[in-house]
């Protein structure tokens, strides 16, 4: 028998950094809010002396503001934090190359990389400040039932609770937008991406550096030692199992001669971990009493690093239209009211979709006239200040 366990004005399901993060602006805000995710999670206190997360995230200025005003930030930037104040993007196969510093737009750097264990350990101890936010980790959503005015959600616990809206913030593979019969364009990349760890000879000076080629995109990330980063290197979908199968000697020296030796030798200092890329779009962001964010409602590829900072911004976004919401003592739950979020949201999310898109196809032909163009683009960019200050500013949001 199903159990009535009570009210809340908003259920997330997904307790990732998006849903986090909407969590705490949103209990911020006044709502009592339940945060529901399937994984048994255990907060540890965080050691300087613990293994880095393999889960690095690229964080825009953008997103700094909205942490700082979530009072996040402050206990993020305190462990170890990496930061990017130049970056090199070169095209392998030829000439092309660009350099951005971030003194070329008077800031003291690109952005932050961080480790997601940290952004998640610093958003789950300002959360338990708030009493109107709860958080049920280990726990599953089973069945969702809606009428005219709340939204019913079972439990595998055989509870039942009651809200005016549930938000999926649940992945690519999302169980609220599947339940909601909210379809979305999926498309594969064809390739996989590789991550891990690595310690170089040469200190990174916090520059990260991009190559590309026909095969794929290598990205270098620097974190919170002068040698060490995190490697993003993806590439179609055939040559990742021989990549994998490699010792750790031979995928240093192939690492090593991807990335042009810009570093000097590489040396692994973690597991190899690799995941499909793909690419997806929810036809809507909204259904009856439901709303999407986040890898929920988009997906695109990681050679820009933009994914969760985009995800953070629907987060942002979401809580300033429902906060004004329950100002004007409106219904939160309402279509025309979500709709408004989807509107100030979906072509930014688009746009990227399309860069991102033509960025992989525009490396990976081997085409005359289409590696010409990409080669002089880039050469192009890189003699341009206005150009560079164009894309630096639209980087850091």
């Amino acid at each position: 028998m199903v159990k009535q366990s009570g009210q809340v004005d908003i259920i997330i399901n997904g307790a990732g950094m998006v849903g986090l993060s909407l969590a705490l602006a949103l209990g911020q805000a006044g709502f009592q809010v339940l945060v529901v995710e399937a994984q048994n999670i255990t907060d540890n206190v965080l050691s300087q002396d613990e293994s880095c997360d393999l889960r690095v995230v690229a964080i825009a200025k953008s997103t700094v503001r909205f942490f700082e005003q979530l009072g996040v930030w402050g206990q993020i930037k305190s462990f170890r934090l990496g930061q990017m104040e130049n970056m090199r993007v070169w095209d392998q196969e030829f000439s092309g190359r660009v350099d951005f510093f971030s003194a070329q737009v008077l800031e003291e750097n690109l952005g932050y990389i961080v480790e997601q264990k940290n952004i998640l350990h610093a958003l789950r101890c300002t959360l338990k400040k708030l009493s109107n936010v709860k958080v049920r980790t280990n726990s599953a959503l089973q069945q969702v039932q809606k009428d005219p005015s709340f939204v019913y959600c079972n439990l595998s616990e055989k509870e039942r609770l009651t809200a005016k809206l549930l938000v999926g913030c649940d992945g690519g593979n999302s169980w609220v937008r599947n339940i909601s019969d909210i379809q979305a364009h999926v498309l594969s990349y064809q390739q996989q991406a590789i991550v891990a760890t690595i310690q170089s000879k040469e200190p990174h000076n916090y520059t990260a550096y991009q190559r590309f080629n026909r095969t794929g995109a290598l990205a270098l990330l620097p974190l919170y030692q002068d040698n060490l980063l995190s490697i993003v290197w993806s590439a179609h979908e055939d040559l990742i199992p021989g990549l994998l199968a490699l010792s750790h000697r031979a995928f240093e020296v192939k690492l090593t001669k991807e990335i042009d030796e810009v570093l000097g030798p590489l040396a692994l200092k973690s597991q190899r971990v690799a995941f499909p890329l793909k690419q997806s779009h929810a036809k809507s962001y909204v259904a009856d009493r439901v709303v999407l964010l986040g890898d929920a409602a988009h997906t695109f590829h990681p050679l820009a690093g933009q994914g969760v900072n985009f995800g953070l911004k629907d987060a942002q976004v979401l809580a300033a239209v429902l906060a004004e919401a329950k100002h004007k003592k409106r219904d939160i739950g309402l279509p025309y009211l979500l709709k408004r979020y989807e509107r100030k949201r979906r072509l930014h999310n688009q746009m990227m979709i399309y860069l991102m898109r033509a960025f992989k196809e525009g490396f990976g032909t081997s085409h005359t006239a289409t590696t010409f163009l990409r080669n002089e683009g880039l050469d192009l960019v890189n003699r341009t200040s206005l150009f560079k200050q164009f894309f630096i500013k639209n980087a850091l949001g």
